[in-house]
């Protein structure tokens, strides 16, 4: 009788076991499944490496197809190594500049994102899950659906986007800075960017570019606290990388053109104005330098296309559960 006993609570144990876990279950295709830990996770990550501001519905489409396609790479014999895996993780870390794990969970960590290497592994393998699949679809199973573009399809690619075919631009700034602290007022920062603005205003009105330059200059020397009055406000030379490093509120001036003044910027401990004062780069490169890049952009518009096609196809087959 205790015996009995004792396998019945076991039983009921057992099965409060499975019924917790079963209410956090978030996703199910068929026998597989995700909790909703493991979407929070993924969605957290998905966002900080891709840069972008994903909904969680799409995170939540995104693994619904992972699983699938998990279940297709297994009856087609197609494994991810941990090799892949690590392949892939040092890629994305030389890609971001980036020295090690580390460093990258340390910025996890800031955007409030705690992970473990192994949490992260299983995210670039889901990654991987999707690159694979769709290599084998289209490369393979379905090359015959993807055309080669004719002439005058990359003819009119390279004309709707010129701007994107453009050498890398360098550009030199000077900077009229004003220095806040915490002990000023609303008002006196207020004030502080007011001035500013009005300096940006009258500059602005002036046409010819050189006594633009000139007058920047002489707005340095008038109006910018004294430690940033070095060299008459010049900073030098920057390409996207080094502004984006050391100045990244400057980030704009890679747009703009020789004589364009900014409006007022706002950082914790200063306002400031800048000016772009010379350029180089920036030029449109000719259709035949850019011709494969386009092929390519074309073929992969139509491959992600022909993929996602048969993705909703072949999804037809899996019971699919979100709760």
């Amino acid at each position: 009788m205790k015996k009995f006993i004792l396998l019945i609570s076991l039983f009921l144990t057992l099965n409060l076991a499975y019924s917790e876990i079963f209410d956090k279950i978030e996703i199910r295709v068929n026998d597989k499944f995700i909790t909703k830990r493991m979407v929070d996770k993924y969605y957290g990550i998905l966002n900080l490496v891709s840069g972008e501001k994903l909904t969680r519905d799409s995170a939540i489409k995104t693994l619904i197809n992972i699983l699938i396609l998990e279940y297709y790479l297994n009856e087609k014999g197609i494994t991810i190594s941990n090799k892949d895996i690590t392949r892939e993780i040092e890629s994305l870390l030389e890609l971001n500049k980036i020295n090690s794990l580390d460093s990258l969970f340390a910025q996890f960590k800031m955007k409030g994102i705690d992970i473990t290497e192994k949490e992260f592994r299983d995210f670039i393998k889901k990654q991987i899950t999707i690159k694979k699949a769709q290599e084998y679809i289209i490369l393979r199973e379905l090359r015959n659906k993807l055309e080669l573009p004719n002439e005058n399809e990359i003819k009119n690619f390279y004309e709707k986007n010129k701007n994107y075919f453009k050498t890398s631009s360098t550009v030199k700034i000077s900077h009229l800075v004003v220095a806040v602290s915490d002990s000023m007022g609303i008002k006196e920062k207020i004030k502080v960017e007011e001035t500013l603005g009005n300096i940006s205003k009258k500059l602005k009105n002036i046409k010819n570019t050189e006594n633009r330059i000139s007058e920047f200059s002489k707005e340095v020397e008038t109006n910018a606290t004294d430690v940033y009055k070095k060299n008459k406000g010049d900073i030098g030379w920057f390409d996207e990388e080094k502004l984006n490093s050391i100045f990244p509120q400057y980030s704009n001036a890679l747009k703009m053109n020789v004589g364009d003044v900014s409006d007022v910027v706002v950082t914790p401990y200063t306002r400031a104005i800048f000016i772009v004062t010379d350029k180089k780069g920036g030029e449109t490169l000719g259709l035949e330098k850019v011709k494969d890049r386009i092929i390519d952009f074309i073929l992969y518009d139509r491959g992600s296309k022909i993929f996602n096609e048969w993705l909703a196809e072949y999804s037809k087959k899996y019971e699919v559960i979100v709760k």
